[in-house]
């Protein structure tokens, strides 16, 4: 899997880095319902590329190490 900045091809994963990133400097859940108007995550082209409406990131932690996280994206509007 490879990370191509949210353009999707047939090898790789599209999800929003900005998101990704957020979590992991936080440490911090992040859950949005309406990912296309969310101030907390300000201006995102990959958001906005991807048709991103809902997304959620969860940080993956053993005895207090992150090692790794968990990317739901949804483009239904509903």
């Amino acid at each position: 899997v490879s990370y191509n900045g949210g353009a999707e091809g047939a090898d790789s994963v599209a999800f929003s880095r900005l998101v990704t990133t957020k979590v992991l400097e936080e440490g911090e859940s992040l859950l949005s319902l309406d990912a296309q108007v969310d101030r907390n995550l300000g201006p995102s082209q990959s958001i906005s590329l991807m048709g991103t409406r809902s997304v959620m990131c969860v940080p993956l932690r053993d005895e207090g190490r992150l090692f790794g996280l968990v990317y739901v994206d949804n483009t239904i509007v509903t």
